[in-house]
């Protein structure tokens, strides 16, 4: 049986939407609420999951293209996904999202969004000054 994947309704009424990033490819095995895609409007960005076990057998859209609620993204052929399957396929993207966490630079912004991190390395670097001061003296 084959599912149509559509763009959802947005929250706000009469605002334009794009895509702003497709997680799959056609003939990628896919497994139940899977992320295959993301949709930014002017205020959110909705994440849609796949409906059930499957491959995509097309995708009618790409990134940075402009959408309308309920027109057709993807269309999926639904196929029974082994446990092993499931499993490496899952493995696959915590292993994608790991990396993804492991390339991100530390930059101030981190610092400044996180004020407990930043309070922690500034009484780290208190306690090793005056530990130096003390021991030097």
């Amino acid at each position: 049986m084959r599912e149509e994947i559509k763009i959802p309704s947005l929250p706000e009424q009469g605002s334009s939407a794009s895509i702003n990033k497709v997680y799959v490819n056609e003939g990628q095995i896919v497994t139940f609420e899977q992320i295959l895609f993301a949709v930014e409007s002017d205020k959110v960005i909705l994440e849609v999951v796949a409906p059930c076990d499957g491959i995509i057998e097309q995708i009618l859209i790409a990134q940075g293209e402009v959408v309308t609620p309920e027109q057709v993204a993807m269309r999926l052929r639904q196929h029974q996904v082994s446990a092993a399957q499931a499993q490496r396929i899952h493995m696959t993207n915590v292993e994608k999202d790991t990396q993804k966490v492991a390339n991100k630079e530390l930059d101030d912004r981190f610092l400044l969004d996180n004020p407990r991190l930043l309070w922690i390395i500034v009484c780290l670097f208190i306690g090793i000054t005056l530990l130096a001061i003390l021991t030097l003296s």
